[in-house]
């Protein structure tokens, strides 16, 4: 064998043997990056299930999350009697702002301003009466009886939540 052929033949081992490591490191770089494309796909679906389940929350409001609904919490007896007997005291201050700035009672319960609901008046010559009604509740206050006592604690059990 003369010098050019062993030189060939030691050019062409070395080439194969670089070959075959470039095929061997290219099969490793891909098993490598599978586990990962794999991992990826898990993780994008994992995240698009959480912001599902987030929006669901979200719109849903389950009571489990966030309590029950406001409208599903009725109000105890004495909040709504409180309640009734502070839409008495606001529309008679009402009644009697629009007599001290006229000079006479409103002719109807409309004109001295916002009516509270299920509250209803009955007017005489120069005195009224206002009712109030609440399902099964009904309270009455006139003119002439002193607002404060009717009142009494109402303002204090109104500000804790019904």
């Amino acid at each position: 064998m003369d010098p050019n052929e062993r030189q060939q033949r030691l050019e062409e081992a070395v080439r194969d043997a670089v070959a075959r490591q470039q095929a061997k490191n290219a099969t490793e770089q891909e098993a490598a990056l599978r586990p990962i494309k794999r991992n990826q796909g898990i993780l994008v679906a994992v995240l698009l299930a959480s912001w599902a389940l987030i929006g669901w929350i979200w719109i849903a409001r389950p009571p489990l999350i966030f309590g029950p609904a406001p409208e599903d919490l009725a109000p105890s007896p004495a909040w709504r009697e409180a309640s009734l007997r502070f839409g008495l005291t606001l529309q008679r201050g009402r009644i009697e702002e629009y007599r001290a700035q006229n000079g006479r009672l409103p002719p109807t319960l409309e004109d001295a301003g916002e009516v509270e609901e299920g509250i209803t008046w009955e007017r005489a010559d120069s005195t009224f009466t206002l009712t109030g009604t609440d399902g099964d509740l009904r309270l009455v206050l006139t003119d002439r009886m002193a607002a404060d006592s009717f009142l009494g604690n109402s303002l204090d059990i109104l500000r804790v939540k019904p």
